[in-house]
């Protein structure tokens, strides 16, 4: 019934019954009379979120969650003091473990896409994997985006929309960036071993190295050790592209020229998914087209910088 919605056919009495229940049970949970949106079925939203994690490996290492509404989280201001050995007679000593939160709201993510009615008369299969494939690419590039430079939210005399906060601007906004490292000309050895000394150690187990296709194949592959090996070791095998210095390697086409990142986002950056994907569509008798717009509210923020560190030119 989905289907034969967006492709235009007509419906019969049953699939009428169950595309209107199914929707009108949907428009009054999201609080909206819109009969322009569609709930996609959970079958698609499945393939969608699946190729966007395949176009940009950077979401699909992420832990999202699915909560409605605004979702806190507690994190750790500072690193406090570990616990000690005392014997009966001993005090303990006052903790300077402090706490803070990191709430993620929701951001409204939109993108479209315009089909001829020509390429609606395609089969049911091949036109469900063309909406699937082209909405996730319009997503990915914006999601992935947004986790790796996004603003985050904007304050006073800002002039940007609300969107997740990325952690390379959560990197830059420290004082003294302590978790990014500049080189100059090409890079080397000594600037991999810096990096993989600037994450910290609980977090170094599961990060991976993300850097677009140029980095990885003309900086990356051509690094050498003192006897002229390289590195830089092919391995599909891995969810990657390769290896260096153990890490993954995953190329991530968010990233800049000249720009490597060491991230543990399983465990250092949080995103929750306020309202899954739905979809509108509006019809142009004129241009004889249809739009199918994508609509999601997500929101993403870094818990700690600590898991992630950045070398850049």
């Amino acid at each position: 019934a989905f289907m034969k919605t967006l492709m235009g056919t007509t419906l019969n009495a049953d699939e009428s019954d169950v595309f209107n229940s199914v929707n009108d049970k949907f428009r009054n949970s999201t609080q909206t009379t819109e009969q322009h949106q569609v709930l996609i079925p959970e079958k698609i939203v499945e393939g969608i979120w699946k190729e966007i994690g395949e176009l940009h490996p950077i979401l699909g290492d992420i832990a999202a969650t699915r909560v409605k509404g605004e979702l806190t989280f507690i994190l750790e201001d500072t690193k406090g003091t570990d616990a000690e050995w005392v014997d009966e007679n001993t005090e303990s000593t006052d903790s300077d473990v402090k706490f803070g939160t990191l709430t993620l709201t929701g951001c409204e993510l939109v993108k479209s896409i315009r089909v001829s009615w020509k390429m609606k008369k395609m089969s049911m299969d091949s036109f469900m994997q063309y909406i699937i494939t082209h909405l996730a690419e319009k997503m990915a590039g914006t999601l992935a985006y947004g986790v790796v430079r996004g603003k985050g939210k904007p304050g006073d005399g800002d002039d940007w929309k609300a969107q997740p906060r990325g952690i390379i601007t959560a990197l830059e906004a420290e004082s003294s960036t302590p978790q990014i490292i500049s080189a100059t000309g090409s890079f080397t050895y000594q600037n991999l071993t810096k990096l993989m000394s600037s994450i910290k150690s609980g977090y170094s187990t599961g990060a991976v190295i993300y850097a677009n296709n140029d980095t990885i194949w003309n900086e990356l592959a051509n690094i050498t050790d003192a006897n002229g090996r390289p590195l830089f070791v092919p391995d599909v095998t891995s969810g990657g592209v390769g290896r260096i210095l153990g890490k993954v390697v995953k190329e991530e086409d968010a990233m800049k020229n000249g720009e490597i990142l060491l991230s543990n986002v399983a465990r250092g950056y949080k995103m929750n998914i306020n309202e899954n994907i739905t979809l509108y569509q509006e019809d142009h008798v004129k241009a004889r087209a249809t739009d199918y717009m994508s609509y999601a509210i997500v929101d993403g923020d870094v818990l700690t910088t600590k898991a992630f560190a950045l070398l850049k030119k």
